[in-house]
């Protein structure tokens, strides 16, 4: 994968949708509010899984593997525009023990991983001014993940970044990966009021 191609195009995306949207912020006047998250989260990876062999993308879901996800922001908003900036935590995991496949479940292999994101993000509210609409909106910004991912074995749980689980430490294998990740978060949604 091309990291270096997709950050580029990332943050030319987000640098339009920010000057796009400046000029057009005269009608409302900018405020500030706190946000908190609460969610789940679910890690979909080679462990654990469904009752298909093989990873089956979304079909492979196990939802043993759900975890609480919690986070709290600050944004600023200004009539169909916001910035905020994000914090997010949550535990992914994957098990063997999970699956439905005989040689999984023979393999005993799992993980767990606490993760840290922060982000930030530039909201749009398209219909803003349209009456019924004024809640749908899209983000997209940049971010930064920090994870550890961990492995139990006979009761200890052993840092699998230090072990080169993946070859790290092999004469001409690739090099030990980073703690800290850049993300770029992208999505849409509808809000309510409590």
């Amino acid at each position: 994968m091309n990291f270096k191609k997709y950050t580029t195009w990332g943050l030319a995306i987000n640098l339009i949708l920010i000057t796009s949207t400046s000029v057009a912020q005269t009608y409302k006047s900018s405020s500030w509010s706190t946000n908190f998250y609460l969610g789940g989260s679910n890690l979909l990876g080679d462990l654990g899984g469904s009752r298909f062999i093989g990873n089956r993308g979304i079909f492979d879901y196990n939802i043993r593997a759900n975890r609480l996800a919690l986070g709290t922001g600050l944004t600023m908003n200004s009539g169909a525009f916001s910035v905020g900036l994000n914090v997010l935590g949550t535990r992914l995991v994957s098990n063997d023990a999970y699956s439905k496949q005989k040689f999984q479940v023979a393999r005993n292999l799992s993980v767990r991983t606490n993760l840290v994101e922060v982000s930030l993000l530039t909201e749009i509210r398209p219909f803003s001014r349209s009456a019924g609409f004024n809640r749908f909106y899209v983000y997209s910004g940049l971010g930064w993940i920090y994870y550890k991912p961990m492995s139990k074995l006979n009761d200890e749980w052993y840092d699998l970044r230090k072990g080169g689980t993946e070859g790290q430490y092999l004469e001409n294998g690739p090099g030990p990966y980073s703690e800290i990740d850049i993300i770029i978060p992208y999505g849409l949604g509808y809000k309510f009021r409590l």
